[in-house]
């Protein structure tokens, strides 16, 4: 179980709500300015139920690659409730060559649980953090 644990509390669902990722500093103070470069996504749980990502299959005309120094803070991404898509795979050395996966969240769910990590680079990944969404 990890200890970077963070939750949220909505009264209400909708495809534009926000869902916060913490990412704490790593062994690298840099980070992916992008989520979806930035969070590796290990499980996701909707009451209970675990979800699987499908395949995600786009070519992105506009990859925001870059990263950014944290320092000893953490940082937060946001990530739209109705786009959680994610890299499955990037790899750096072969012209950003990138897999994607998305998840759809169940637009009820009473509770969302997102084990995740911050992904430092395509063969770092930051430490394990867990994202509870509470519906109340």
């Amino acid at each position: 179980m990890s200890n970077n644990q963070f939750m949220t509390v909505h009264n209400d669902w909708d495809h534009h709500l926000l869902l916060p990722f913490v990412v704490v500093r790593g062994q690298s103070d840099s980070v992916f300015i992008d989520p979806i470069w930035g969070i590796k996504i290990g499980q996701v749980m909707a009451d209970g139920t675990r979800l699987y990502p499908e395949r995600f299959d786009a070519d992105l005309d506009d990859l925001n690659l870059r990263k950014i120094q944290i320092g000893n803070t953490s940082f937060i991404y946001q990530v739209q409730f109705g786009w959680f898509v994610f890299a499955k795979r990037i790899n750096e050395e072969e012209d950003y060559e990138y897999e994607l996966e998305r998840y759809t969240l169940p637009a009820k769910a009473k509770h969302i649980r997102i084990e995740y990590h911050s992904r430092e680079s395509d063969k770092v990944l930051g430490p394990a953090c867990v994202l509870n969404s509470l519906y109340a």
